[in-house]
């Protein structure tokens, strides 16, 4: 249960982002990793690493969503 709070947060977080606005972008990475981290502080099943290896590739396609929209 809260593996998918985490997620659906993670969905909101990156739908509420302008990867145009640096600051917006930053607040959104940094949220990101807050709950990766959130994640990584769970025991459980192999769906904690599914979820997070999906954290830390949105994390990494939302920078470079940020880099190409500079």
């Amino acid at each position: 249960m809260r593996i998918t709070q985490l997620l659906l947060e993670v969905e909101s977080v990156i739908a509420a982002t302008d990867v145009r606005n640096l600051a917006d972008a930053a607040k959104a990475a940094a949220k990101l990793g807050e709950v990766e981290k959130q994640l990584a502080g769970l025991s459980g099943n192999g769906r904690i690493e599914k979820a997070r290896l999906y954290v830390k590739d949105q994390l990494k396609k939302l920078k470079l969503a940020s880099i190409e929209a500079a």
